[in-house]
């Protein structure tokens, strides 16, 4: 089994090196960025569309940390030991997760398809 510490420097070289996850991510984005308005309001539509993207997001990095011979439990323990000023792959998991950061992420995919 990996060590605690050891996953999460696995998990941010899988997201800065994998290039399927950026693909995957910018695929997801294409197909659901038109839903999305620039305004302070937030319809429910958003919600259900950023949960699917936590699921995507969830599905492929569980899937790597048991390949890595850990578990899900050893990485958020890990994550949460970490200092996040310290560790790039706890910053962008938690920009990932974030529903402003996943809303600006589609605005701009949105922009840019225009």
């Amino acid at each position: 089994m990996a060590a605690d510490g050891d996953i999460l420097a696995k998990v941010e070289e899988f997201l800065l090196d994998d290039p399927s996850i950026g693909e995957d991510f910018e695929k997801f984005a294409e197909e659901n960025c038109n839903v999305f308005e620039d305004s302070e309001e937030n319809k429910l539509v958003y919600m259900d569309i950023y949960n699917k993207f936590q699921d995507l997001f969830n599905e492929r990095i569980e899937s790597f940390i048991t390949k890595q011979g850990s578990t899900l439990e050893a990485f958020v323990a890990a994550c949460e030991k970490a200092d996040e000023n310290e560790s790039f792959a706890l910053a962008l998991i938690q920009g990932i997760t974030s529903f402003e950061a996943f809303k600006t992420l589609m605005l701009e995919q949105k922009a840019k398809a225009k």
